[in-house]
């Protein structure tokens, strides 16, 4: 018998710690801007940045999620 696993041997806990990393690498460079950038910084990119990293975040977190809910015991 073939034993498949469409996502191989990638557990929950990969993708909740690719999620949480994938947002934080997407926040820091705007909270860096905000803190240490000039008055009168105009960091549209960076807020696209933001919503484009906590958008793949929250799905690799619900994939995450998913994965426990239906985890065969």
């Amino acid at each position: 018998m073939l034993d498949i696993q469409p996502w191989g041997k990638a557990t929950m806990d990969t993708f909740v710690k690719a999620g949480l990393v994938t947002m934080a690498a997407g926040w820091a460079p705007l909270l860096y801007e905000i803190a240490f950038g000039p008055a009168d910084s105009n960091p549209i990119g960076l807020g696209l940045l933001v919503v484009i990293a906590t958008a793949i975040g929250l799905i690799l977190l619900a994939i995450a999620g998913l994965k426990a809910l239906f985890r065969s015991t």
